[in-house]
C-alpha cells in the first residue's frame, strides 16, 4: 500500500525559503528596500503552513517522520509568517528573533536525533540539513535581536551572526533544493502505478455487466 506524501516540496519550499533568508541577511537585512521581502516570505509561510499543518494533523507518513518533517515545517511557516509581517510593516525584528531563537532549536534536535537514530534512507545526510538549518536559523534570529534601529549602530556582533547564519542558510537551502528535486524525480516513479481507492475498488465494465 502506497502512501501519499509531499515531502519534496516541503523541502523545495525550505530550501526556497532558506535562500530567501540567507540573501536577506546577506545584503544588510534586505538593503535599502527591505519592505520588497515582504511577499516572498509570504508566498513560503503559506506553502509551508498547508504541508506542515496537514502532516502533522494527518499523519500520511510512517513512523516518526510526521513529526520530523511536519512539526519544523509549522515552525518555520510561523517564524516566516512574523518576518513578512514584520518586514512588510516595517517593524522591529527583535520579537521576531526572540521566537526563532525557540523555533531553531527544534531542527538542530532532531537533527541529530536522526543520525543517532538512523533515521531515513540516508542520516548523516538528513541529519546534516536539519543542524544546518538550526544553526542558520539560530545566526538569523541572533541578527534579528541584535539588529540597531541605525545602520551606524550595528555591532561586530551583529555582522557575524549575520554572515555566519546567511552562509549556513544558504549550505542548507543548496542541500533541501538538492534532495528535494531528486525526491519529486523519484516520485514520478514510485507513485505512477498509485490509483485512489475509489478507481482500485470499482470493477472492470465487462464485471459489471456480468
Amino acid at each position: 500500500m502506497l502512501f501519499i506524501d509531499d515531502v519534496a516540496l516541503m523541502l523545495l519550499n525550505a530550501g526556497g525559503a532558506f535562500l530567501l533568508l540567507a540573501v536577506f541577511l546577506l545584503t544588510r537585512m534586505g538593503g535599502a528596500e527591505p519592505r520588497r521581502w515582504a511577499a516572498p516570505f509570504a508566498a513560503s509561510t503559506l506553502v509551508a503552513l498547508c504541508t506542515g499543518l496537514q502532516m502533522v494533523f494527518v499523519f500520511p507518513l510512517p513512523g516518526p517522520y510526521n513529526q520530523i518533517f511536519g512539526e519544523c515545517t509549522v515552525m518555520l511557516g510561523t517564524v516566516l509568517a512574523a518576518l513578512a509581517l514584520s518586514v512588510g510593516m516595517g517593524w522591529s525584528l527583535l520579537p521576531v528573533g526572540l521566537y526563532g531563537l525557540v523555533a531553531a532549536l527544534l531542527p538542530l534536535a532532531l537533527g541529530l536525533r536522526i543520525v543517532t537514530l538512523k533515521l531515513t534512507l540516508a542520516p548523516l545526510q538528513s541529519g546534516t540539513g536539519f543542524v544546518l538549518s538550526g544553526v542558520g536559523a539560530l545566526f538569523a534570529a541572533l541578527t534579528f535581536i541584535l539588529s540597531p534601529k541605525s545602520p551606524q549602530d550595528r555591532c561586530s556582533g551583529f555582522h557575524a551572526c549575520r554572515v555566519t547564519g546567511g552562509v549556513a542558510l544558504l549550505l542548507a537551502a543548496a542541500l533541501w533544493i538538492l534532495v528535494g528535486i531528486l525526491g519529486a524525480w523519484g516520485h514520478a516513479e514510485h507513485f505512477g502505478k498509485w490509483k485512489p481507492s475509489v478507481v482500485v475498488m470499482t470493477p472492470p465494465p465487462e464485471e459489471t455487466q456480468k
